[in-house]
């Protein structure tokens, strides 16, 4: 009996190392060393700091940074691939002065990126942005952006100076611009909003924006023609101050989701969908516990996968099944799915290939708004049929039904 119990312990111990390490591993929260160096060596070159034509020797760079070599080096190819540096066999590394004396002629080549860059979903959709502009031998100009502070642009006095010189362009998340529409007063500088723009009307110059109406559409459709019919739709609450018009409304995730549902709704009569919002804290989440004790619904769509996985949690300790008595249904597809108690379904927006498209737009110079629609993965929570290991090998591909209905 006791080696019983000994050996059940040591297996919660190591799954709960394992999905530590996967969301760990999917939420890029941090940046590598030689991504620092990397930074710093960009700012101090173009700032002036480094003066000259040539590099130090990488033994007084390493010394500075108090890094192995390894780490320099690799903080070089990237400033080597951007053509900002350049080597000479036998002689040493020098900045790339082609376009005359002054590094700041570069600017031509930078790309402006604003966005928030942690988390699993934006870290996804940053590192493919980010990879993407240096693919073409380009190098991006990173600010950190909270959706919730985009206020905080203007406090950065060298963006304004930034958005005013020949760079190349500017990509920017779109979430909370509201707070401070930056571009409104350029209308000629070449920029592409990524994923959604919260604001009224269109993108002055382009987008590549999430068709976040099609993804719950193609959720709700799923949940219906298995039978359901009272959904529930959850989200996070408005946190926006200003009074919306109907136009800034269309452009919205929460809006589009909503308008994804009834429409699904509309095409099976008897069925009906009712919004409800949250804050994702304990008392929020026992006022929407209620509610669904309340109304009873037999599938919920949430617009993250972290409230499905909470929600999921409620449901099963209320000893309902999921998804025998509530199917769910999350959001943007990331390591919460198997965080969940039950495998979650999800919403992809696919943001690897988000930040590719953006990147090709911003480069092309087109002016186009460019409607991108997500898929559906299918998984326990939302059919039963599908058995499916709580926590798969992270390393080994695993098998996935993909969802995509015909609008």
């Amino acid at each position: 009996m006791l080696l019983t119990i000994l050996i059940k312990c040591i297996i919660i111990r190591v799954s709960n190392i394992r999905k530590s390490y996967f969301l760990l591993m999917n939420s890029k929260t941090y940046k590598f060393k030689y991504e620092e160096v990397t930074d710093k060596l960009r700012e101090m070159i173009l700032s002036g700091q480094i003066s000259g034509e040539q590099l130090p020797k990488e033994d007084d760079i390493l010394k500075f940074f108090n890094v192995s070599r390894i780490t320099v080096l690799k903080a070089m190819d990237l400033l080597v691939k951007e053509g900002l540096l350049t080597r000479v066999k036998g002689t040493g590394t020098f900045i790339n002065r082609d376009s005359g004396n002054d590094p700041t002629e570069l600017m031509h080549r930078m790309v402006i990126v604003a966005m928030q860059t942690s988390g699993h979903y934006y870290s996804k959709l940053y590192e493919s942005v980010k990879y993407n502009i240096q693919e073409h031998n380009l190098f991006p100009i990173s600010y950190n952006i909270h959706s919730g502070n985009f206020e905080c642009l203007t406090k950065m006095s060298n963006l304004n100076v930034l958005l005013n010189s020949p760079v190349k362009g500017l990509l920017l998340h779109g979430g909370g611009y509201w707070r401070n529409p930056v571009l409104a007063n350029r209308p000629g500088l070449r920029s592409v909003f990524i994923d959604y723009y919260d604001w009224n009307g269109t993108p002055p110059w382009g987008a590549v924006l999430v068709d976040y109406e099609h993804g719950a559409y193609l959720a709700a459709k799923h949940l219906l023609e298995s039978g359901r019919k009272k959904l529930m739709l959850v989200t996070n609450k408005n946190t926006i101050t200003i009074e919306m018009t109907a136009a800034h409304m269309d452009n919205h995730p929460r809006w589009q989701l909503n308008a994804g549902c009834q429409r699904a709704v509309a095409e099976f009569p008897g069925a009906s969908c009712r919004w409800v919002s949250c804050f994702p804290a304990d008392e929020d989440f026992d006022l929407i516990a209620a509610g669904i004790a309340s109304a009873k619904p037999d599938g919920i769509i949430c617009n993250s996968d972290h409230i499905a996985a909470k929600l999921c949690s409620f449901v099963l300790r209320a000893g309902m099944k999921v998804p025998e008595d509530i199917a769910m249904i999350g959001c943007y597809n990331t390591p919460w799915i198997y965080e969940s108690e039950v495998p979650l379904t999800s919403i992809d927006v696919q943001p690897e290939t988000l930040g590719r498209m953006a990147v090709e737009l911003l480069l092309s110079g087109r002016k186009e708004i460019i409607c991108h629609k997500p898929v559906l993965h299918i998984r326990r929570s939302s059919n039963a049929n599908i058995k499916e290991t709580k926590f798969p090998n992270i390393n080994s591909a695993y098998k996935e039904e993909l969802y995509a209905a015909q609008n």
